[in-house]
């Protein structure tokens, strides 16, 4: 039986094709031509409108480049009978352009700096059964791209560009350009991006067309040096079972206001001056991913204003400049069933929240460094630890001068439920450190134990510590803090504990004025009695 889920997507799928996007409207043919492409091809094609000869037809006619076979299908017979037939048609026919191996877009090249634009098309390109095709971009210009869609094109268009196992070469130049309001669909599927030194983002998607895709499957991506991999500006962005091993100059991937989806895929060893991952509005969501071992860089994944979501993963040995691996500002932040480990960052090692609403639930964060917060960071709105393990035991010196193990400033609500968490006797600092910060924030303790090896428990500025039954945890007596249970909530006393210095001086206050108090009326009986036991005239009455 076809599940929810599936009748739902077969429900849009069947809307969107039936309003003209898939072939477009009043399109009854679907069939599929295929093209062939071999750099050592020695046939000579007429170019010619409605010319039924073009190259690619056969192995023997095969075109000398991909943009000949774009040339070639666009100006063949069947694509002019097919316009004249479906004058509303918003895409062509699907065009498959098998490639042999060989030297593509070499120094002698007639396509070398070819851009071809990709109108209503839908396009695969991929090997010849049994070739290894390599698209070499060492003499392409850096300020060019392969494929683009530029602004201007007629918003009732939809395009599709598909790459099948196609290994890319010390590209200079970006791969994808698209700057439309049409609907299109990108696809990297058993591909490789290899030594690439391009100034551009290789597949840059600045279409305000919300129904855009770029999809990337078992894709590697191993480069010297990266402008950026990936800019979705609308659209969906997935990333599945893929590898980036690189380093960059800016954000590797970035979302802006896009819904992004990253699976089952390994980030190790990058080094950045940005972020791997970062998101402006939309959503990040990670599942079952790895990153380890990326340096340089404010963080690993960050932005302002993104849904996070991350689950079922592990960041391991990530060096931040600033932050851990994890950072976002004034968004939300959902993490579930994931490790942290030996990750820094000054602030936050593993997590860097502020303004963002942090939710952590099933998680175990192991020797994690940096100076405030050496696990985890919180800037105002609401956080949540809950059934997690957040330890350090690292014996040796730290490059960082430690502050506290996880920090709350300004947290509205911060919930420990059913946690472990716990320092060892080495490795921080007796001084100053505390394995709790808390400043004007909230904290509530159910079930969570703290094991601090003899060092500070917390330092609190402001602060409001609650407790279940099993949890004794309390700011310092000289802090200007309170510590209650949960079986009292009278006003009395919470507003006495809020205001521990005015408390005090009224106390001290008060017997002050009960001393002197107490010193008068001595003085005036004193004197009293001295004056009833005096007669009249003077003398003392004798009894």
């Amino acid at each position: 039986m076809m599940s929810i889920q599936r009748l739902f997507i077969f429900t849009i799928l069947v809307i969107v094709c039936s309003s003209g996007l898939c072939l477009g409207q009043d399109s009854g043919n679907n069939s599929t031509t295929t093209l062939y492409v071999s750099p050592s091809s020695t046939f000579i094609y007429n170019n010619t409108t409605g010319n039924n000869t073009l190259c690619g037809n056969s192995i023997d006619t095969a075109c000398v480049s991909i943009e000949d076979a774009l040339q070639s299908f666009i100006n063949s017979s069947f694509v002019q009978q097919f316009n004249q037939t479906y004058p509303n048609a918003t895409i062509l026919p699907p065009l498959v352009i098998e490639l042999f191996a060989g030297n593509y877009y070499s120094q002698n090249s007639s396509s070398i700096n070819a851009t071809t634009s990709l109108s209503g098309m839908n396009v695969t390109i991929q090997p010849y059964p049994g070739e290894e095709v390599v698209l070499n971009g060492t003499y392409r210009e850096s300020y060019t791209y392969l494929f683009e869609l530029p602004n201007g094109i007629k918003s009732t268009l939809f395009g599709v560009l598909n790459f099948n196992n196609i290994t890319f070469d010390h590209f200079q130049s970006g791969i994808v350009f698209v700057n439309s309001y049409y609907t299109m669909n990108i696809s990297f599927v058993d591909c490789t991006i290899q030594n690439s030194l391009t100034s551009n983002i290789l597949v840059n998607v600045v279409s305000s067309n919300s129904y855009s895709n770029v999809y990337f499957y078992n894709t590697n991506i191993l480069g010297f040096s990266l402008s950026g991999i990936v800019l979705m500006g609308s659209g969906t962005f997935v990333f599945n079972n893929g590898l980036v091993n690189a380093v960059g100059s800016n954000n590797f991937f970035s979302i802006y206001n896009a819904p992004s989806t990253f699976i089952n895929s390994i980030f190790s060893n990058n080094t950045l001056n940005s972020y791997t991952i970062y998101g402006i509005g939309g959503s990040i969501n990670i599942q079952g991913c790895i990153f380890q071992d990326n340096t340089g860089g404010s963080s690993v994944i960050g932005g302002s204003g993104s849904v996070v979501l991350i689950d079922g993963s592990m960041f391991i040995n990530n060096v931040g400049n600033n932050y851990g691996p994890v950072t976002m500002s004034e968004g939300s932040i959902t993490i579930t069933n994931t490790q942290f480990t030996d990750n820094s960052g000054f602030y936050g090692g593993a997590i860097y929240s502020d303004g963002s609403e942090l939710s952590i639930n099933g998680c175990t964060f192991k020797n994690n460094n940096g100076v405030y917060g050496m696990a985890i960071n919180i800037r105002s709105n609401y956080f949540s630890l809950s059934n997690s393990q957040v330890t350090y035991s690292n014996a040796y010196d730290s490059k960082y001068t430690q502050n506290n193990l996880i920090s709350l400033d300004s947290v509205n609500r911060g919930i420990f439920d059913n946690n472990t968490i716990a320092v060892g006797y080495y490795g921080v600092p007796f001084s100053f450190f505390s394995v709790l910060s808390c400043t004007f924030s909230d904290m509530e303790f159910d079930t969570t134990q703290i094991s601090t090896a003899s060092h500070d428990l917390m330092t609190c500025s402001d602060c409001r510590v609650i407790n279940d039954i099993t949890s004794n945890y309390t700011c310092p007596p000289t802090d200007s803090s309170s510590a209650q249970s949960s079986s009292s909530s009278s006003d009395n006393n919470n507003n006495r504990h809020k205001y521990p210095s005015n408390y005090k001086a009224l106390v001290v206050f008060l017997v002050l004025f009960s001393v002197l108090l107490l010193v008068g009326i001595i003085i005036i009986l004193t004197c009293y009695m001295k004056q009833r036991n005096q007669s009249p005239d003077g003398y003392k009455i004798i009894k």
